[in-house]
């Protein structure tokens, strides 16, 4: 939390940054869970373009909460996804 000296510019700044650092821990545990874009997208529940958005640190839809969450989700490493093969065909 902030104090009464610190401006709104630097408590935005630093609520970036957290933004900033969760969207990279996301990224990494998506290469240490060998997910790809797809699969992660369908793990988090959203969109392939909110999903780049997050990999573009384009980050002004999301909540550090959000953030959060999602690292906590793929932090478990518990889901079942698709492997690419099956993912390719219809059943």
């Amino acid at each position: 939390m902030g104090t009464i000296f610190e401006s709104p510019n630097t408590i935005a700044y630093s609520q970036e940054c957290e933004k900033t650092e969760l969207a990279l821990e996301i990224e990494r545990k998506i290469r240490q869970n060998g997910l790809t874009h797809q699969q992660t997208a369908v793990i988090l529940g959203i969109d392939d373009e909110q999903l780049s958005n997050i990999f573009r640190l384009k980050l002004a839809g999301f909540s550090a909460e959000t953030l959060l969450n999602f690292c906590d989700t793929l932090g478990k490493g518990r889901f079942t996804v698709p492997n690419r093969k099956d993912s390719l065909h219809e059943p």
